[in-house]
Parts: structure tokens; C-alpha cells; sequence
């Protein structure tokens, strides 16, 4: 059991966010250490959560639950070539969660509201599968090079459940080279152009990610 304040963006009455959590995992070392796997499962039960409503305001009004799989795979195949896999699967519900929407007015000029029972829905921006793949390989000249892929799979962005995100796949790279205390490198960022958006403003509007770029960096250490 765990309890957290609210957030103080919160309106109106504020308690305790309170949370259950169960957990159960292996975790297994091969090759001397050089290969490692971890898979957990997870039973998370939060309570007075804030959800903003229809309006943008942000009040403690539901209720969630969340259980999922993650699973962490990480290598040393050869010298300096490094391989890291995570794969995440959740299935987040919100087990209470009663919405005032307006949906028109009388009149006289008032706003008629409708309470809305959103129990059952997803929470937003709570995809089901998250898999990142990334490796990296280092020779002995100091010359490096690594990629990644990214998989976010749909998502809401509202709780009432009525606009979803695609799915996206990003591939990201990088070269770099060490010599002496200086490390260069070249970034090459969502390499493939994918069109996706990254977030969202109540169920209605949603920011799109970065396309294509290319950043250049330079680091020192002692």
C-alpha cells in the first residue's frame, strides 16, 4: 500500500492518491553474466487519481487498475557489442471514472450537462505494447555505431475513449568515435520520417513528434 498527495493542479476536494501493487518476477544470468533476462508481472490498483474532465480541469474522479508483462533482455554477444531488447504489454482500465459533459444549453441560455459513466475505457496515452530494440557495436580504434527501433503501439489521448493514435515505428542511429577524453558524435533521429503524434490537449487536438534530424555532439570527460 502506498500513498501520494495530489497534484496541486488539483480542483476541488483533494485526498490521499492511494495505490496497490503486487509484483512477481525471474531474472536468469547466462554466459557468465554477459546475458541477461527479466520477466515481471505487475497487479497495480490506484485510487483518487486526477483526470482532467471535459472542461480541462484537472479533479481527483477515478479510479484505475493496471496489470501487465514487461520483459528486459540484455547481451554482451561479442567484445564491446552491446544488445538491449524491452518489451512491455499493460492493460490499463479505469475501474471508476463519471464524467459531466455539456451538451448543450436551455432557454435561458444555460449550459445543459450530462454525467457520462466512462468505466471500462482506457486511460490516455496508455498504450498496450511498448518495445524498444537497441545495440550498439565499439571497435577497438574508438569508432562506434549503434541503432534502435521504437514500437508505440494505439493510444487514446481522452478518457472518453473517442480519438486513438496510430501505432508507430521509429529507427534511430548513431556514430560516434573516442579519442583520448573527447567522444564525437553524430545522432540520427526517427530516421524512417514516421508521422506520428506524441500527446494531447483534452479529446480534441494532439502535438506531432519530430520528424527527421540530425544532431552532432561533442563530450568531455576526466
Amino acid at each position: 500500500m502506498a500513498y501520494a498527495p495530489p497534484s496541486s493542479q488539483v480542483v476541488g476536494q483533494q485526498e490521499a492518491e492511494t495505490s496497490t501493487q503486487y509484483e512477481v518476477g525471474v531474472k536468469q544470468r547466462y554466459l557468465n553474466g554477459r546475458m541477461n533476462v527479466d520477466i515481471s508481472y505487475y497487479d497495480l490498483h490506484r485510487r483518487n487519481i486526477a483526470i482532467p474532465s471535459n472542461d480541462g480541469i484537472l479533479r481527483q474522479q477515478g479510479n484505475q487498475r493496471s496489470r501487465g508483462i514487461e520483459l528486459e533482455f540484455q547481451a554482451e554477444p561479442f567484445y564491446k557489442w552491446y544488445t538491449f531488447i524491452c518489451y512491455g504489454f499493460s492493460n490499463v482500465e479505469l475501474t471508476k471514472f463519471r464524467e459531466k459533459v455539456p451538451v448543450g444549453t436551455d432557454d435561458s441560455g444555460r449550459p445543459i450537462e450530462m454525467v457520462f459513466d466512462r468505466s471500462g475505457n482506457d486511460p490516455a496515452f496508455t498504450p498496450r505494447h511498448i518495445l524498444n530494440i537497441w545495440s550498439t557495436k565499439e571497435f577497438e580504434t574508438g569508432l562506434g555505431f549503434g541503432g534502435s527501433v521504437r514500437y508505440i503501439g494505439r493510444q487514446y489521448i481522452d478518457e472518453d475513449n473517442v480519438f486513438q493514435i496510430d501505432p508507430a515505428i521509429i529507427v534511430d542511429a548513431i556514430v560516434y568515435y573516442k579519442w583520448d577524453l573527447f567522444k564525437f558524435s553524430i545522432n540520427l533521429k526517427n530516421l524512417n520520417n514516421e508521422q506520428y503524434e506524441i500527446r494531447g490537449f483534452n479529446n480534441s487536438s494532439v502535438i506531432p513528434a519530430a520528424g527527421r534530424a540530425v544532431y552532432g555532439n561533442i563530450d568531455f570527460s576526466l
